[in-house]
């Protein structure tokens, strides 16, 4: 199997787990772990729409996708207590 080494893969690991070491409740924190993977998502979207296809990039509209696509992902992946708990 081929394995990539990547010099941040440690980092990767402790921000896929960091929503575990945040004090609330449990949808609190899959709140937390679904903004956390959307933003990495959108980051890595992003980028890639930047190396192959040349469009710029703009802040604003990435920190406005990864918070509508935190939304929309949770609103139907989790039950509405997690809504109400993450805002």
């Amino acid at each position: 199997m081929f394995l990539m080494k990547l010099p941040f893969k440690k980092k990767l690991r402790l921000l896929f787990k960091s929503h575990k070491s945040i004090n609330g409740s449990r949808l609190k924190k899959k709140a937390i772990q679904a903004i956390i993977l959307t933003a990495c998502w959108k980051i890595w979207k992003t980028r890639n729409e930047k190396v192959f296809d040349g469009k710029p990039v703009n802040i604003t509209n990435l920190l406005h996708d990864i918070k509508s696509l935190s939304f929309l992902w949770a609103k139907n992946r989790y039950s509405v207590e997690l809504l109400a708990c993450a805002v």
